[in-house]
């Protein structure tokens, strides 16, 4: 009926508005993740020099848990590859061509 089709409508109008803001948000994330796994096979001091604060400083709240549940392997430190293999699965599964956001927008 009726009701239904207004419902839909505003599923897919909410669908797309959450892809609206979580492709940008979630295209930062991987790209700072990207940038940020080169840096993590340099000393610690460069990550407080511009400009690579300033891929250290948003990125290290999600890394540093990330890092005392996942330790170095190897001395080398994985937490970024994880983080940026979590964001692209996000990515794929909700904001791809087939991703659930843009299948329900595309519905309506």
């Amino acid at each position: 009926g009726m009701a239904r089709g207004r419902g839909a409508r505003a599923a897919g109008g909410l669908a797309g508005a959450a892809a609206g803001v979580l492709k940008p948000v979630v295209g930062a994330g991987c790209f700072l993740m990207a940038a940020r796994i080169p840096l993590t096979w340099f000393p610690d001091e460069k990550s407080k020099e511009f400009p690579f604060n300033l891929i250290v400083a948003p990125t290290e709240p999600l890394l540093k848990p990330t890092r005392e549940t996942i330790p170095p392997f190897q001395g080398l430190d994985v937490s970024p590859i994880v983080w940026f293999g979590i964001l692209s699965f996000f990515n794929e599964i909700f904001l791809g061509p087939q991703g659930l956001l843009i299948l329900l927008q595309n519905k309506v």
